[in-house]
């Protein structure tokens, strides 16, 4: 019957439809502003299976760049749709990006060097990637909203910072993200499953200092004495 048949086609329809996001999952949106100082795309290929600049695929290889000064475009698509390899963006004139859901773990330094990605509350981000703190001096910070990743070495010798506020929305702190921050010695964490911490994450913080996270949160992964966690500095935990 018709309606058989309509009911046929819409069923086709939808599955193209999520076999299109499926396809899509891989898929990094990037905005570049390349300049006569500046004009790399990309600094590691091994993730990359394919570039459009202007919605044009090009032929590209290790340290891409732009043949030409200007703005531009970008869609890449990865071979690990779960992946962004390590030094990935690393010193390109990368000024935006969209990081996909898809994607769950970012390599070390993937943003770092990209020195036109924006700045807010003098944190530089990379999309939901914090990428590093530009002002050292300051003694207190509160990550925005919606970030995902704190980065590697993202706060690394920030002698100055005392404490930090992190969102519930952060699931990963990476190598070294609190390493050398002498001074800090207040964490406030909203997640209420605790984030994963990688090595040297809060390698010399402050002896003493205070966790403070949700009624019925279990930080228990970052109390252990051994090095790089709070236990070895004689933290205790506070519920919020």
């Amino acid at each position: 019957s018709s309606t058989g048949l309509a009911s046929i086609g819409f069923i086709s329809t939808v599955f193209e439809y999520f076999a299109f996001i499926e396809a899509k999952s891989g898929v990094i949106m990037a905005h570049y502003s390349a300049t006569e100082e500046n004009n790399r795309v990309v600094s590691d290929i091994s993730n990359i299976k394919s570039l459009k600049i202007n919605g044009e695929n090009v032929v590209f290889d290790w340290d891409y760049s732009f043949s030409e000064i200007g703005e531009y475009d970008v869609e890449i698509e990865l071979i690990d749709p779960t992946f962004i390899e390590a030094e990935t963006f690393c010193g390109t004139c990368l000024t935006s990006i969209n990081i996909p859901d898809s994607v769950t773990t970012i390599g070390s330094n993937a943003f770092a060097e990209c020195t036109s990605l924006p700045v807010e509350d003098n944190l530089r981000y990379a999309d939901t990637y914090l990428v590093e703190t530009v002002d050292k001096s300051s003694s207190a910070y509160t990550i925005k909203e919606g970030t995902k990743w704190i980065g590697t070495c993202a706060f690394q010798y920030c002698i100055n910072l005392t404490s930090v506020v992190i969102p519930d929305s952060v699931t990963s702190i990476e190598f070294g993200a609190f390493d050398g921050c002498s001074g800090l010695n207040e964490i406030t964490c909203n997640a209420i499953t605790a984030p994963m911490i990688h090595q040297y994450t809060f390698t010399a913080v402050a002896k003493n200092g205070i966790l403070k996270v949700p009624a019925g949160s279990d930080y228990s992964s970052w109390m252990s004495t051994d090095d790089y966690y709070l236990g070895k500095y004689n933290w205790t935990v506070e519920y919020i």
